[in-house]
């Protein structure tokens, strides 16, 4: 989501005014993207308080993982290609 924002940000504002001030630095797309990274940091902050679950471990380094190829054909049935035209 943050990096969704900064991205828009980003690519939306200029970094300089439109004429005829534009010799003067766009301080409002500083002010949103300096709000983003703030929040980001914010959440930084806040520590998880996680503990190990045996049965979970053991049942995810059980589970036998699927290659690539075999995803993409999975992925060809339930959504095909279209045809181009």
């Amino acid at each position: 989501m943050y990096l969704t924002d900064l991205t828009f940000i980003e690519d939306g504002n200029s970094d300089m005014l439109p004429a005829p001030q534009n010799n003067y630095i766009n301080f409002d797309k500083r002010k949103k993207i300096s709000k983003s990274i703030t929040e980001i940091k914010m959440y930084q902050q806040i520590p998880y308080f996680l503990m190990d679950v045996d049965q979970i471990q053991e049942f995810l380094l059980g589970v036998q993982g699927i290659d690539e190829k075999m995803l993409y054909k999975r992925s060809l049935v339930v959504e095909p290609k279209e045809e181009q035209a």
